[in-house]
C-alpha cells in the first residue's frame, strides 16, 4: 500500500458522535466523521471529538477515495494549524472508542488583551452544555464581542466578572473575523467605581430592621448599617421622619452594576445601578439624637411595636412565618400588612421578579435575615423552595422528607456548600437525604429558571407544576 498523502483541510461541520458498523469485521465503533470547505470528508475516533471545532484548519494524513480521506483509526497525528471556531460551531461528543497512538497539537498561541465590559448576559450553556457569558456590544473596544466560559472564571473572580461593568484581563484568541473573542482564562478584573461625596437630610433616610438607605440623584442606593449609626431606630421611624432635623454626610467608593429588563413597551432597556465598594465614610455630627428620642416617645403605640422588632432583631438568623410574625402584631392590637413584614427583611439589593414569581404560589413564607423559604402545595405534596432573589444566587429545592421545624433549623445552620457537596451527617447519614434535597436551580433567565424548577420538583406533577406557575 502506498504511503498516505498529506492533507490540509478546513473544517467545515462536525458529525455527531455515533457507532458505525463495520462492514468486514462485524464491530460497532464509536466515530464521528468531518464535513471540509470543500466537501471531502473523513471519519475519525470519538476519542478526538473535542479537539476540533467548525472553523478550524487541520494538518493530517490520508488516502484520497472518491469525497473520502480515509484515516487510519488508531495510528495518526493531526495538527490544528488554524482557528476561526464560532459558538454555532461548538457540538459535544461522546469518548467512547479507544486511539492507540494520536497527536493534537493546538496553534496558535493565545493572545492577552484588555477590554472595557458593560453588561455581562446572564450564565447560559453552548451546545455541549458548558455555561458562558458574553461582553456584547462593546464601544471603542478591540473587539465586538468577548465570549467567556464559566470555567475560564477563576472562582475568587467570578461573582465580580458576572457582575460586569470593568475592564477584564483574558488570555484567549480572535475569531476569523477579529470581532469576536474566544477567551480561554480570566486573568483580572478591576470594577468601574466612582467617588460619591453626599448630605442627605435624615427625614430623608429611609429606616429599615437592621440599616437606614437613601438614593442619590444619580440612583446610588447607600446603605449604612446599625452598627455605625450613633442612635437606635427602626422601622416605626419612617411614620414620624418628617419631624427629624439634621443631615448625614457621606463620602466613599461606588461600584458600578446593572442588568437589562423589558419595559412597558417591551423593549429592553438596561437599569444600572452603584453598590458600596467597602469605603465609605460616615458624618453624624449634624444629628440631634436627643430631638429624635423625644419625637419617639410621642409615638404612642411605638413601645408594643418596638418590643415585637427586638425580638425579631434578636434572632434573625431564625425563620419566622408571615403568619407567626402578623400575629406578634396583631396580638398587640397593631396592625401590619405583608408588605410592611417585607419591608422589615428587603434588602435593596433583592430583585423583586424572582421574590414575587415565588410569593404569589406560595402557600407560607418564610423569612430570615438572609433568605426567604416558600411552602408550596401541589396535588397534596408539599415542596419547600428556598430563595435568596439576588442575581449571583440559586434557588434550592426540597420535598416534605424532613419535618418543616427541623429543615429550617438546619436550614439556618447548614453553608449552602454543605448541600452542594453532599457531607454527611454526625450519624453518617448524606444531609441531602435528610432534609430532603431536590436540588438547585442558577439564576438566569426568568422562564428557564422557572422551567428547571418544574423539572427538578415535578417527580409526576409537572402539569400541576406549570398551571400553579403561570405568571
Amino acid at each position: 500500500m502506498k504511503n498516505p498523502e498529506t492533507f490540509t483541510k478546513t473544517v467545515k461541520k462536525i458529525g455527531d458522535v455515533r457507532s458505525y458498523f463495520n462492514k468486514f469485521k462485524k464491530i460497532s465503533e464509536a466515530k464521528f466523521f468531518v464535513v471540509f470547505g470543500d466537501q471531502t470528508k473523513s471519519m475519525f475516533p470519538a476519542k478526538v471529538f473535542n479537539c476540533f471545532k467548525e472553523g478550524d484548519t487541520i494538518e493530517f494524513k490520508g488516502h484520497s477515495s472518491g469525497e473520502w480521506i480515509n484515516v487510519s483509526q488508531t495510528d495518526f497525528d493531526v495538527k490544528i494549524t488554524g482557528t476561526t471556531t464560532t459558538i454555532a460551531g461548538q457540538v459535544s461528543g461522546t469518548n467512547s472508542s479507544t486511539v492507540s497512538s494520536t497527536t493534537i497539537t493546538k496553534v496558535p498561541e493565545t493572545e492577552q488583551i484588555k477590554v472595557q465590559v458593560e453588561y455581562i448576559t446572564k450564565p447560559r450553556p453552548n451546545s455541549r452544555g458548558e455555561e458562558y457569558v458574553m461582553a456584547k456590544q462593546l464601544k471603542d473596544q478591540l473587539v465586538e464581542n468577548l465570549y467567556i466560559p464559566a470555567k475560564a472564571i477563576p472562582e475568587s473572580l467570578i461573582n465580580d466578572v458576572y457582575s460586569g461593568y470593568g475592564i477584564l484581563t483574558v488570555e484567549g484568541n480572535y475569531g476569523e473575523n477579529k470581532s469576536i473573542f474566544f477567551t480561554r482564562k480570566v486573568l483580572a478584573f478591576e470594577p468601574t467605581v466612582k467617588l460619591i461625596s453626599k448630605e442627605v437630610q435624615l427625614k430623608d433616610v429611609s429606616f429599615r430592621l437592621s440599616y437606614i438607605s437613601f438614593y442619590t440623584p444619580d440612583n446610588v442606593c447607600v446603605t449604612i448599617p446599625q452598627d455605625q449609626v450613633p442612635f437606635p431606630f427602626s422601622p416605626v421611624f419612617n411614620s414620624i421622619k418628617e419631624n427629624f432635623v439634621g443631615s448625614i454626610k457621606v463620602i466613599g467608593t461606588f461600584r458600578k452594576v446593572g442588568s437589562f429588563k423589558r419595559d412597558v413597551n417591551r423593549q429592553w432597556k438596561e437599569e444600572v445601578s452603584w453598590n458600596d465598594n467597602g469605603s465609605m465614610q460616615f458624618d453624624f455630627s449634624n444629628i440631634d439624637t436627643d430631638s429624635i428620642k423625644k419625637l419617639e416617645m410621642k409615638y404612642t403605640k411605638d413601645l408594643e411595636y418596638a418590643k415585637i422588632l427586638a425580638t425579631l432583631k434578636a434572632s434573625t438568623r431564625t425563620f419566622r412565618s408571615f403568619s407567626s410574625i402578623r400575629t406578634m402584631f396583631t396580638s398587640k392590637g397593631l396592625a401590619i400588612s405583608i408588605k410592611e413584614i417585607e419591608s422589615m427583611y428587603w434588602d435593596e439589593k433583592y430583585d423583586r421578579e424572582f421574590y414575587n414569581t415565588l410569593k404569589r404560589k406560595a402557600d407560607e413564607i418564610f423569612v430570615s435575615d438572609e433568605e426567604f423559604v416558600f411552602v408550596m402545595n401541589v396535588e397534596g405534596r408539599q415542596f419547600r423552595i428556598v430563595e435568596r432573589p439576588t442575581l449571583n444566587s440559586a434557588t434550592y429545592l426540597f420535598d416534605s422528607t424532613c419535618d418543616m421545624d427541623l429543615l429550617l433549623q438546619r436550614l439556618s445552620q447548614t453553608k449552602r456548600w454543605d448541600l452542594i457537596t453532599d457531607i454527611h451527617t454526625s450519624d453518617g447519614q448524606s444531609l441531602r437525604k435528610v432534609l430532603g434535597y431536590k436540588g438547585r436551580v442558577i439564576h438566569q433567565q426568568y422562564n428557564e429558571w422557572l422551567s428547571k424548577i418544574e423539572k427538578t420538583i415535578g417527580d409526576g406533577v409537572e402539569l400541576e407544576l406549570i398551571d400553579k406557575f403561570i405568571w
